[in-house]
């Protein structure tokens, strides 16, 4: 039956009838196996699938949400599962699926953003990028040929190995995003920051209600509405410049009252297709940390 047809029967009017839920699973048939793990709330895992791990026992499924699978219908759910040589193949087809609805090759907060929820739990588990390919998206995009001609010379340099520091630092805190902000200068990236340059972006940042978060619940930050050049640089250099400098020497360093990025980036600085994976890489992090602060808060 054509979806048309399906959501006109349902909009029918009948007694006691107060509302209609439409669950839209055409033209994702190759990932129906991913159903039960939707409607339950359970972490897809491709992996177990394969194994014949899972029945439907084995799911949770909502109050009053009443799920009867023929048991055909399963080993087809099995039989596709089992047709991936692993979840390299779902998320490459995934990205292609993002790359087909958007017209153009996703970046990193576009991939992010219309990722299936299934699949980004199911890669997210793994360190491995060729798997968790937002850890270094642009070796994915190379691996698969999605890469420009020119944008190919980033491979395996230090403007590389500096972008996939950005995917992969760790953040308890959002302080390191606004101190790379104001590396990236609104694409006139500079190399050295003096302490007018690091107020003007921490101060711009924090102006956003969301991004603030961090500074609202924290006992002695939270009056930083009315903070001048020398609290946001005392919170610069108390957290993510001595962070930075400890666990990336490589590419931060002090030089008097300048916080730096290695000079070996010099060449790369005024590159359109650096400047523009550093930024979606910022873009990125900070979306990604937003999505993982709520979870966590509403887990608690």
């Amino acid at each position: 039956m054509k979806k048309p047809q399906q959501l006109g029967r349902g909009l029918r009017k009948a007694k006691n009838k107060d509302y209609l839920t439409v669950l839209d699973f055409i033209g994702n048939y190759k990932k129906a196996f991913i159903i039960p793990f939707l409607l339950s709330g359970k972490d897809f895992d491709v992996e177990s699938v394969k194994r014949g791990k899972y029945t439907v026992d084995d799911f949770d499924f909502p109050d009053d949400c009443v799920i009867d699978f023929d048991l055909r219908l399963i080993d087809i759910f099995r039989k596709q599962a089992e047709k991936l040589k692993d979840i390299k193949t779902l998320v490459f087809e995934e990205y292609l699926r993002i790359k087909e609805m958007l017209g153009k090759r996703p970046n990193r907060v576009e991939f992010f953003k219309y990722i299936d929820e299934s699949v980004y739990k199911g890669i997210k588990r793994f360190s491995d990028p060729s798997i968790n390919v937002l850890k270094h998206y642009v070796s994915f995009l190379k691996s698969n040929n999605e890469l420009k001609p020119d944008e190919d010379i980033l491979c395996n340099t230090v403007a590389h190995e500096f972008i996939k520091f950005i995917e992969n630092t760790k953040m308890t805190k959002v302080y390191k995003m606004p101190l790379l902000l104001a590396f990236y200068n609104n694409g006139n990236m500079r190399l050295k920051l003096t302490p007018d340059d690091i107020y003007i972006v921490f101060k711009e940042f924090f102006s956003t209600p969301s991004n603030a978060v961090d500074l609202e619940i924290h006992k002695t930050r939270s009056d930083y509405k009315s903070w001048g050049i020398e609290e946001y640089i005392k919170l610069s250099r108390e957290n993510p410049e001595k962070y930075l400098i400890k666990t990336n020497p490589e590419f931060f360093y002090r030089d008097g009252d300048y916080f730096c990025l290695n000079e070996k980036l010099t060449q790369f600085i005024k590159n359109e297709y650096f400047l523009m994976h550093f930024k979606d890489s910022i873009d990125y992090r900070i979306k990604n940390y937003y999505k993982e602060r709520y979870e966590k808060w509403t887990q608690q």
